[in-house]
C-alpha cells in the first residue's frame, strides 16, 4: 500500500526480518522486528516498523504463517527474493492503527544512508517459540542485527493514527 507524507507518495517495496528487533521501546528489545519500506520517487525511504513478541504458548503468528518462506532458494544472506502471491498487511490493521514513534534516520545496513523517516509502532505483534526457531534455521544470519544507536541530535515523536473501516494494505 502507499503511505503519503509531507506532500510525497511512498510505495510498499518489500518486507524483511530481524532477529532480535533493531529497535528498543523502554530500553526493551523484541523477539523480531519487521521492517516494511516504502519507497519514494526521489528515492527516499520510508520503513515501518513491528515488533513480535514471543508468547509463553506455542500459538502461531497467522501472518507469518501466510508467507510461503518455502518457496525460497537457497540464497546467500541478505539477498533479496521474491516470492509467489500477495502478502496481507491487514493483518495488523490493529498495531498499524495504533501509536508509533517517528524519526528521521538511517537504514540499518551498509551503507546506512540518511535517507530514511521511521514509523516504528508501539504495540507489537506476537510470535510463538517454533516459528523463532523456524526463523532463525531458514534465516541463519537473520540474528544479526545492528546494535542502538546514539540519538545525537535527533528528536523521537511518538504520535498515534486511526485506520478507516477496511484500510490496510495488500504487499505483492
Amino acid at each position: 500500500g502507499d503511505v503519503v507524507v509531507g506532500g510525497e507518495t511512498y510505495s510498499a517495496a518489500q518486507f524483511h526480518f530481524h532477529l532480535l528487533s533493531e529497535h528498543t521501546i523502554d530500553g526493551q528489545y523484541y523477539d523480531a522486528e519487521m521492517h516494511i519500506v516504502h519507497v519514494a520517487p526521489s528515492g527516499r525511504l520510508l520503513v515501518v516498523g513491528v515488533m513480535f513478541e514471543e508468547t509463553e504458548d506455542d500459538i502461531d503468528n497467522e501472518f507469518l504463517n501466510s508467507i510461503k518462506f518455502e518457496q525460497a532458494p537457497e540464497t546467500k544472506s541478505g539477498e533479496a527474493v521474491a516470492l509467489d502471491g500477495e502478502v496481507d498487511l491487514g493483518f495488523f490493521s490493529d498495531i498499524l492503527g495504533g501509536d508509533f514513534y517517528r524519526y528521521k534516520g538511517s537504514l540499518t545496513t551498509p551503507p546506512c544512508s540518511e535517507i530514511v523517516e521511521w514509523f516504528v509502532m508501539a504495540k507489537p505483534s506476537t510470535i510463538s517459540p517454533s516459528q523463532v526457531a523456524y526463523f532463525k534455521e531458514i534465516f541463519p544470519g537473520v540474528s544479526s542485527y545492528r546494535t542502538i544507536q546514539p540519538l545525537d541530535f535527533r528528536n523521537v515523536l511518538k504520535s498515534s493514527t486511526v485506520l478507516g473501516e477496511g484500510e490496510g494494505c495488500v504487499a505483492g
